[in-house]
């Protein structure tokens, strides 16, 4: 946990944060989150995931003119002194950018000078844990009749990804696959996005094009993955599969900003082939940890 926050504009010990009870993210989850990985004080792929960020603000109508001077911050070195305030430049952590509408003035619709409550927090990673994953493989169960509330945004309003993580970790699997209303569509994980190897092309759940249209969160390392593929000349494209592609994929794997690529070595008890990591999954590993180091070494020219 952090020792220290950013909190609307000062970094200041934990318990010295605080937001107010009318708050719209605590009251409605009327906001928006990204998570970044940070690896010895330098975040990996920080302009993508600010990208996100400011497109689901947009998609939210979250008056942004007010957020300008903290994007500013955050291109300049915010992130990197919360991070040594909180002694985490020489390990891994997890950032964490909040940020809700504001207070409540009553009735659901926002008020036109409503200010934006912003937080950051940062906290040291697991590394072990998430090496463990990567290697060995984790099981997942598919979850229907429930589905994130607004599909192609990081929201707060996280319920249906905490039920449904509830239920993977209640049947000892790592994570959660949300299955569409037919009972039969692989949407996308309670915390990950998606792929199967099918037949030697590569498949992922096609991204949301719009709040709440059909699809799944655009994940920064998804859309990395993606371009890994199109440069190892490995075919890959978006595309819907069901529970049935699902199980009878050659490779499964998912992808989230701070474990990176995790192969799916088994759904709802199932075997994934022969529940090991397969070739390929391993080869977009090795790249993707190539990627990262070589990332890394830039921001640090």
């Amino acid at each position: 946990m952090s020792e220290y926050v950013y909190s609307n504009g000062v970094i200041l010990p934990l318990t010295e944060a605080c937001i107010s009870p009318y708050d719209r993210g605590f009251l409605l989850g009327d906001g928006i989150f990204e998570t970044i990985m940070a690896c010895n004080g330098s975040l990996l792929f920080l302009n993508a995931h600010l990208s996100r960020l400011k497109k689901g603000l947009q998609d939210l109508d979250f008056r942004t003119a007010s957020l300008q001077e903290f994007f500013e911050d955050i291109n300049g070195d915010l992130i990197s002194r919360l991070i040594k305030k909180n002694k985490l430049q020489e390990t891994s952590a997890r950032v964490r950018i909040t940020i809700s509408r504001g207070t409540f003035a009553g009735g659901l619709a926002p008020p036109a000078d409503s200010k934006p409550t912003v937080i950051i927090c940062a906290a040291p990673i697991d590394t072990k844990f998430i090496a463990e994953k990567n290697k060995k493989g984790i099981s997942a169960i598919t979850i229907g009749g429930i589905r994130p509330a607004l599909p192609g945004v990081k929201s707060l309003n996280f319920m249906a990804n905490i039920m449904g993580a509830n239920m993977a970790n209640k049947a000892g699997a790592g994570e959660g696959f949300f299955i569409a209303e037919d009972k039969k569509t692989v949407l996308e994980g309670t915390s990950s996005n998606i792929f199967i190897l099918r037949a030697g092309v590569l498949q992922s759940t096609p991204a949301a094009a719009e709040p709440g249209g059909p699809g799944a969160l655009a994940g920064v390392v998804r859309d990395i993955v993606l371009q890994m593929a199109a440069e190892a000349g490995l075919a890959a494209e978006e595309k819907w599969f069901t529970i049935n592609d699902l199980l009878k994929a050659e490779e499964v794997f998912i992808t989230n900003s701070i474990s990176g690529i995790v192969p799916v070595i088994e759904v709802d008890s199932k075997p994934i082939a022969d529940r090991k990591k397969g070739s390929i999954t391993e080869k977009l590993q090795k790249n993707y940890e190539k990627k990262t180091s070589y990332f890394l070494l830039e921001k640090r020219k």
